[in-house]
């Protein structure tokens, strides 16, 4: 068989079908085109719904002082007085529980959970954005993330 006649006869008509759907996108599109064009003059187009925002703050405070969920009054946390530097906070995927870098007396960086113990009679209780909770001697005391320098 002599494949150069096959391709000579099927090149020919491999562009004019492409051609053929360039053209039929290009009059899709003019047809979408002019639609559009003929709706917007005749008023037919809707036009969207402005949104008013609700305030809803004093709302979520009366949830958040129910406490529904649990949680702690992060308020009236004190400062601790821990020998503690928090370095950083973050999530690890596939796990619920978000975890803290706390350095430990100038000993060294380590990664605690939630509900492990940082040091001896002191557990991690939450984490936050730019704090941790810890509880010591049933007591709810603030680490704050160490200001970058």
């Amino acid at each position: 068989m002599n494949f150069d006649r096959l391709a000579v006869r099927i090149a020919p008509r491999g562009w004019a079908a492409g051609s053929a759907v360039g053209l039929l996108a290009l009059l899709a599109w003019s047809a979408a085109d002019w639609t559009w064009v003929l709706l917007a003059r005749s008023g037919a187009v809707p036009q969207p719904a402005t949104i008013e925002r609700a305030d809803n703050s004093a709302a979520t405070k009366a949830i958040a002082a129910r406490r529904l969920f649990g949680g702690t009054d992060d308020g009236s946390a004190g400062l601790t007085s821990l020998n503690l530097k928090l370095h950083g906070v973050f999530a690890i995927r596939g796990r619920l529980t978000p975890v803290a870098i706390i350095e430990v007396s100038g000993s060294g960086e380590r990664a605690v959970a939630v509900g492990d113990d940082v040091v001896a009679g002191v557990t991690l209780e939450s984490v936050h954005p730019d704090y941790v909770l810890l509880r010591r001697q049933g007591a709810l005391e603030r680490l704050e993330l160490e200001k970058a320098k």
